[in-house]
């Protein structure tokens, strides 16, 4: 009886480890949507800066370790206007960016209530998405057609 209890949990424990690993690998072309959310009118600044890549972490606060390559945009802060786009080395580790992604929006909310209280509605509507290891975030005037935008690619 043991044995076959033992011969069923080994069975299951091969599934499931079958089932994970079925799981295709997304790939996505970061440069081609980064061209895209700035050509597709989303943001009331017309003049989003690019973070050199070294400094994005520091000034967004995220873990630079759970990312290999990222793109991130911001204004001179009026507007609470930024992007990014960001390639994980994995799907968890995409899922923790997200999460501090989500800090980030929550402290830009913070400040931007007394700081620019009609910078509220994009940042509330941010955009934060994830498919496989790529992540999108965005806050913008046009917060509507910006999650339509992601939508297309990260759902």
């Amino acid at each position: 009886m043991k044995k076959l209890i033992i011969a069923l949990m080994a069975l299951v424990l091969v599934f499931s480890l079958a089932a994970c690993g079925g799981q295709e690998k997304v790939e996505l072309d970061l440069d081609a949507i980064g061209a895209e959310i700035s050509k597709a009118g989303l943001f009331l600044d017309t003049e989003l800066q690019p973070v050199a890549a070294e400094s994005i972490a520091g000034m967004v606060g995220l873990d630079s370790s759970l990312y290999v390559s990222a793109q991130y945009y911001m204004g001179a802060g009026a507007t609470g206007e930024e992007w990014g786009l960001f390639e994980c080395a994995d799907a968890k580790s995409a899922e923790s960016l997200v999460a501090q992604l989500e800090t980030h929006r929550d402290d830009l909310l913070s400040t931007y209530e007394s700081y620019a209280p009609d910078a509220v509605p994009r940042i509330e509507n941010a955009v934060i998405m994830s498919k496989g290891q790529y992540v999108v975030f965005i806050t913008a005037e046009q917060y509507e057609q910006a999650q339509k935008l992601a939508e297309s690619y990260f759902a």
